[in-house]
């Protein structure tokens, strides 16, 4: 891990790096990015949580039947198709390996949330939180 990358700035400072950095991801990949992220990390976990985060095709796919299953299977695998570079970006941002990336979308409150398992407790890192 490169402990000075991390070291470099406050927790707040590393979560909002993180949130703008995904969502420049989003607008690139996505052609979109979300009304809202955070990002929160937590021990040696980081959640992003993306609200009002479909684009308006999206949004009257769903009302369509069987649309919204269709979304949801297509942001899920745009998703697994971007897992190597959301995982490198998370790294380049904090300097610490990312183990695995789970995510989720709620198609219904246009929601979806990101979560990386880390290698290393970021938050012990960064001088706070538990053990």
């Amino acid at each position: 891990m490169n402990v000075s990358k991390a070291q470099e700035r406050t927790k707040g400072q590393l979560e909002d790096a993180l949130s703008k950095s995904i969502l420049q991801f989003e607008k690139e990949y996505i052609g979109r990015g979300p009304q809202s992220i955070r990002t929160h990390i937590v021990e040696d976990l980081i959640v992003v949580r993306l609200r009002d985060a479909l684009t308006i095709a999206e949004q009257k796919l769903i009302e369509s039947p069987d649309g919204a299953e269709l979304v949801k299977q297509m942001r899920q695998k745009l998703l697994e198709e971007s897992r190597v570079l959301l995982s490198q970006i998370v790294h380049q941002v904090t300097g610490v390996k990312v183990i695995s990336m789970v995510s989720s979308v709620d198609i219904e409150r246009a929601e979806r949330i990101l979560l990386f398992t880390l290698d290393t407790n970021l938050s012990r890192q960064l001088g706070g939180s538990r053990q």
